[in-house]
């Protein structure tokens, strides 16, 4: 008997009531050699907990999901430091050493090319997560202290030791905290510009320099990035919000979709407003 599916749609409007601010400009990464360099420093090396934020905008993803580093501070002999990373047709990953150990979580393949999207990772101590606009998609258990990347550098774009993951696409607003960010925290400033003096934030990179071979760290550690084979024309116009934009986040119910079905099935979707209205 041919199966027919009556899909329930199940709106989750998530939006903030205040005005967001558009960030002026970004940074486009070639996916061959593009990069920014920041020296390491101890504000860097978090141990108990960490949160990193960007919005990014792929032109074409890499193979793997490792192979397109949007920011990394990986190092070996042992495991140390963290990497969020996004390839594999749009499957996102942050991966952080716990107790010289590397522990991830990683999305299925959500995100699509040439359009914004936030992208967070965060450990708390005892869990891995990732979020792909301010929503939780993915979670894994990992107990213990982060291993500090001492010596390591960071690159945005790519990864300062196993080099050529390059990241091809824009990336902007590149934020680094020593606290993990709560669901609320995440998704009421994702789309604002900050100050650079909020509590757990040790380096922020709001990328509206818009020229230069420099990106300046807008909190007072003073951690400013250099880029590498890069040139004025890799400055473009950075991530704006949208006013609509909905997706659908995954099926609700049933749990199970099998091949024995002999009449109408309802299904029950999760779909979030992403936009400011």
């Amino acid at each position: 008997m041919k199966k027919v599916f009556t899909f329930l749609l199940v709106i989750c409007l998530s939006v903030s009531g205040t005005i967001l601010m558009a960030q002026n400009h970004a940074l486009d990464f070639d996916g061959a050699s593009n990069k920014v360099g920041i020296l390491d420093s101890p504000e860097l090396n978090p141990t108990a907990a960490m949160t990193l934020e960007a919005w990014i905008n792929a032109e074409e993803w890499q193979s793997s999901i490792w192979a397109g580093v949007i920011i990394s501070k990986q190092g070996s002999g042992p495991d140390k430091g963290w990497c969020l990373s996004a390839g594999e047709n749009g499957r996102l990953e942050f991966t952080v050493s716990v107790d010289e150990a590397w522990k991830s979580v990683a999305t299925p393949q959500l995100l699509g090319t040439n359009a914004w999207y936030h992208v967070a990772g965060v450990y708390t101590g005892t869990q891995v997560k990732v979020y792909i606009n301010g929503v939780l998609i993915g979670t894994e258990d990992a107990i213990g202290s982060l291993t500090p990347g001492d010596g390591v550098v960071v690159n945005i774009g790519d990864n300062p030791t196993w080099t050529g993951r390059f990241f091809n696409g824009m990336i902007d607003e590149v934020r680094i905290w020593e606290v993990a960010r709560t669901d609320a925290e995440i998704q009421a400033n994702m789309s604002t510009e900050l100050t650079g003096s909020e509590a757990g934030l040790v380096a922020y990179y709001p990328m509206n320099e818009g020229t230069g071979m420099a990106i300046a760290d807008a909190t007072s550690n003073g951690n400013d990035g250099q880029l590498i084979n890069m040139a004025e024309e890799n400055w473009v116009d950075g991530f704006v919000p949208v006013t609509a934009d909905i997706g659908v986040m995954g099926i609700a119910s049933p749990s199970l979709i099998g091949s024995g079905f002999s009449s109408d099935e309802k299904i029950r979707l999760e779909v979030k407003n992403y936009a400011t209205e």
